[in-house]
């Protein structure tokens, strides 16, 4: 995700996060749950809902984000790795 986009994320906006323990790089959909604004960059903190609902707290990396809506066409070496 660019900087600009990350810097505007907003609690409950929804996301996708790749999930880079995962060999696929699996990406799942998530919420924003907070923004921490003291750091230089945002600090992000995700609730993820997984299919058996249970939920978990990430704080992810930038470019291991997407926007819920994005264009498929974005260059992401994760997204590439798993066409």
């Amino acid at each position: 995700m660019i900087r600009s986009y990350w810097n505007a994320l907003r609690v409950d906006d929804e996301v996708c996060v790749h999930d880079d323990s995962d060999p696929g790089f699996a990406i799942t959909d998530g919420k924003v749950a907070f923004v921490d604004t003291r750091a230089a960059t945002n600090a992000i903190t995700i609730r993820l809902t997984k299919p058996n609902a249970t939920a978990s707290l990430v704080r992810p990396k930038r470019l291991a984000v997407h926007l819920q809506d994005r264009d498929s066409g974005t260059d992401c070496w994760r997204c590439n790795l798993r066409q």
